[in-house]
């Protein structure tokens, strides 16, 4: 894995200043997602380096899960910059989704 040096220097001059370095998971698990863990497609991201969101797919859906609901079983860090909030979401532990 590019440490973040590496990962800047890939950058162009451009973005550098806008990349913020955070620890992101790679796999979680929630509970209305199963026993399983699942694999992370994508994350929002805050100016402020807070993930909020975390879009997996699951049974061929696109779901949003809140960052702060999650059990997390593996991580990594990079860095890009922010990223808004998608639009679909997990509401009261039922799935809400838009088909991928």
């Amino acid at each position: 894995m590019k440490t973040f040096r590496e990962f800047k220097n890939d950058l162009n001059t451009k973005n550098v200043n806008k990349a913020i370095q955070h620890d992101w998971a790679t796999h979680i698990k929630h509970p209305s997602l199963g026993e399983k863990f699942v694999k992370v497609d994508d994350h929002s991201l805050t100016e402020d380096g807070v993930i909020e969101e975390y879009y997996v797919t699951h049974e061929g859906k696109s779901v949003t899960i809140q960052a702060n609901e999650v059990t997390k079983l593996k991580s990594e860090s990079h860095g890009h910059s922010a990223k808004k909030k998608k639009k679909w979401k997990i509401l009261n532990n039922s799935l809400k989704s838009k088909k991928k």
